[in-house]
């Protein structure tokens, strides 16, 4: 048998197309549709790396091997923002924020619709502009100019969700200077028909018809900030975010007071959306350990 997968395995990646081979790299390990936004990432390097070559460039979001294939990276300390940071490295924004001051990259590489250039612009005095569109989760920022910090910029937030709104303000300011990028034929990345999302939406329109009236949703991650806007729109309005880490009780995550399932009560809430494509079996379990069968707990269905 191992003869045959020696031979076997060499034979097929050499007639496979990049999207087969990057499916089948990543398959079992992440979700699918991570799995199609690297390989646009891996396509947008290309344009990128004749562009950003020799010029500092920073990653937001969990894509940082976007330095390694455009061969253009920052120094940092944090490799690149994402939400992580607020647990491990609770303040890191102020030493963030300080840094991009005194040295900005040129470039600013988004990929998960985290980067708040209206922050950049009014807090750091960092004018960056939209210059390259690859899709709603991948864009690229020019630094077009720099003036003043505000007073207290250190605590300022350019790590954030950024709603589609948002982005398309972005797109707009950017005016005839946007260069936005087709994706190849064959790339399966449609942000506009991803999965998640339609499933998520109906389910939430499921809910308002069944006659739910306030929602909880269990999980302050990167599943709920890829739905943010969806959690926004939902004719169920979201009443309170559960996350199981107690120190973030209290805080704030997006537009939503985040709570842990200890400190919530039942009649906080109508149904509870287990916000999560990786974790689905440990909070229902937690769910039910907390409030039993009478728990409304819904999961989204891909």
């Amino acid at each position: 048998m191992f003869v045959v997968w020696l031979i076997h395995n060499p034979l097929r990646a050499r007639r496979a197309s990049t999207h087969a081979l990057n499916r089948w790299c990543w398959a079992g390990s992440i979700a699918q549709r991570e799995v199609d936004q690297n390989l646009s990432l891996d396509r947008a390097a290309r344009t990128l790396r004749p562009m950003c070559r020799g010029e500092s460039l920073l990653v937001y979001g969990p894509r940082n091997q976007a330095s390694v294939l455009i061969g253009a990276g920052y120094e940092t300390p944090i490799v690149a923002p994402e939400f992580y940071l607020d647990d491990v490295c609770p303040g890191w924004e102020r030493s963030h924020n300080e840094r991009l001051v005194h040295t900005p990259p040129v470039w600013i590489l988004d990929t998960s619709r985290t980067f708040a250039a209206a922050v950049a612009r009014s807090s750091l005095g960092l004018d960056y502009r939209m210059a390259h569109w690859f899709g709603d989760r991948l864009q690229v920022y020019h630094l077009e100019g720099v003036t003043p910090p505000a007073t207290g910029f250190q605590s300022a937030r350019t790590f954030q969700a950024v709603s589609r709104e948002q982005l398309e303000h972005e797109r707009s300011l950017a005016g005839a200077s946007l260069t936005v990028h087709a994706l190849d034929a064959d790339d399966a990345t449609n942000f506009s028909t991803d999965r998640e999302a339609l499933a998520l939406s109906a389910l939430l329109t499921d809910l308002s018809a069944r006659g739910f009236r306030r929602l909880a949703v269990y999980g302050a991650g990167r599943f709920t900030i890829r739905h943010a806007d969806l959690y926004r729109n939902s004719a169920v309005p979201v009443t309170v975010v559960l996350d199981d880490n107690a120190e973030r009780s209290g805080d704030r995550f997006l537009d939503w007071p985040v709570k842990s399932p200890a400190e919530v009560s039942r009649d906080d809430f109508d149904a509870v959306i287990v916000s999560t494509d990786r974790f689905v079996r440990p909070m229902l379990a937690q769910l039910r350990r907390r409030w039993g069968e009478t728990v409304q707990a819904f999961t989204v269905a891909t």
